[in-house]
């Protein structure tokens, strides 16, 4: 019988077979060959200022990915370079990982939720099918982590959950402040050492690869990846402030540091984070609607967010069952997809069109800061939102799985 899940999975693999050959973003491409043939095949250093070329653009390297990156990129990189430069086998081997991690994720829900809606709305969902299917992003992967992370922790696996957060947290690091959350009940009965056994495990991942990643072009990697990662943007608050900050000294009303901005949403968010964990370990609310909350927490407050973590976060929240919360974090995952991808510098939907007919075109400064300005404000209302439904009662009794079972 046709179910709505398989009707969708279906479809996204149809997809999967006919575009994703045929697509590709070449600036993220280009990078990577660049780090991977001077990592593995040349053996050289990499410098921020090394360029890369793509036809008749030239640009400075861009790399701010953690080093566990390269294990998903390393087996298609290898086969491109060594056995057949098929472009077209060489995208689908690229994007492969990250369309099972998203069947994966579909199959999962559509076994722990009582109708196959949920399921249907996560595989369809424009920006789910945009970042596996025409970019291929890491985020989709990240999300079935945080979500085996979930699954695995209330069926009791302790170790087996906080390992996949601490697999999540090497491959993007925002992840890492749920492990409080998850250290509640042990903090609550003074279980020293199980605090420290759990603290292990989910900071294992991360450092093993980022000491790994030392050794990776003599150190330059990793220079290049903090280098990177100490910028920000380019969405979330930071942008619309800056964008106000940039009109306001444009027009000389007044001389206002933007250097200030960064320090002001840490601290914000270090607030914000720290009020969902009292509010966790005095049962206000239960584990679930605590991590959907400290994760959307971080994509309003954390200066280098970008618009497509939200897609992370996707699977988790539809195990509340609760249609209204998985419509407010649908809607600003197809908002992302066809409108917020880097509305500055000419993206969203001029990027779409450039996309496909190569043709560029540019808009004033002012413009393009008024655009990041309204899409921007937009997306991060949408997400508010989605944190008030969340905080709803919800229809549905929602037991406080935060608690530790003998």
């Amino acid at each position: 019988m046709a179910t709505p899940f398989r009707v969708s999975l279906m479809i996204i693999c149809l997809l999967f077979l006919i575009i994703s050959p045929l697509t590709f973003d070449f600036y993220n491409s280009s990078n990577i060959d660049a780090v991977m043939d001077n990592v593995f095949t040349k053996g050289a250093e990499i410098s921020k200022e090394m360029t890369v070329s793509f036809g008749r653009y030239e640009w400075k390297i861009d790399w701010p990915y953690p080093p566990i990156t390269i294990l998903f990129i390393l087996p298609s990189w290898y086969f491109y370079n060594y056995i057949s430069d098929n472009i077209f086998l060489y995208q689908y081997l690229f994007k492969l990982p990250i369309f099972l991690s998203v069947v994966i994720c579909g199959y999962i829900l559509e076994k722990n939720t009582r109708t196959n809606k949920f399921s249907s709305a996560y595989l369809l969902n424009p920006g789910i099918i945009f970042l596996t299917i025409f970019w291929g992003g890491f985020d989709i992967i990240n999300g079935l982590l945080l979500f085996l992370t979930y699954h695995f922790y209330i069926q009791r696996k302790y170790s087996k959950g906080l390992f996949m957060l601490s697999l999540a947290s090497a491959l993007r690091i925002y992840p890492i402040v749920l492990l409080p959350l998850f250290l509640i009940p042990y903090i609550r009965l003074r279980k020293f050492k199980e605090i420290i056994k759990y603290s292990l495990i989910t900071i294992s991942a991360p450092f093993t690869f980022f000491i790994l990643g030392n050794f990776l072009g003599n150190g330059s990697l990793t220079e290049l990846i903090l280098f990177y990662q100490s910028s920000y943007g380019p969405f979330g608050i930071y942008p619309i402030l800056l964008s106000i900050v940039i009109i306001i000294n444009k027009f000389r009303v007044s001389s206002i540091d933007r250097s200030v901005i960064p320090f002001i949403l840490l601290s914000l968010l270090f607030l914000s984070q720290t009020a969902i964990f009292l509010l966790n370990y005095k049962g206000v609310i239960n584990l679930k609607k605590s991590i959907l909350i400290s994760l959307l927490l971080i994509f309003l407050f954390y200066p280098k967010m970008h618009s497509l973590y939200i897609l992370a976060v996707l699977p988790i929240s539809i195990l509340l069952e609760n249609w209204r919360v998985t419509k407010s974090l649908w809607i600003p995952g197809t908002i992302w997809a066809l409108f917020v991808n880097g509305i500055e510098d000419n993206r969203g939907l001029p990027y779409w069109f450039y996309w496909l007919t190569h043709y560029k075109f540019s808009l004033p400064e002012m413009y393009n800061h008024g655009i990041t300005i309204l899409m921007s404000t937009l997306y991060l209302s949408l997400i508010v939102i989605c944190i008030l439904n969340i905080l709803k009662p919800s229809e549905k009794p929602q037991n406080n799985t935060n608690t530790l079972v003998n």
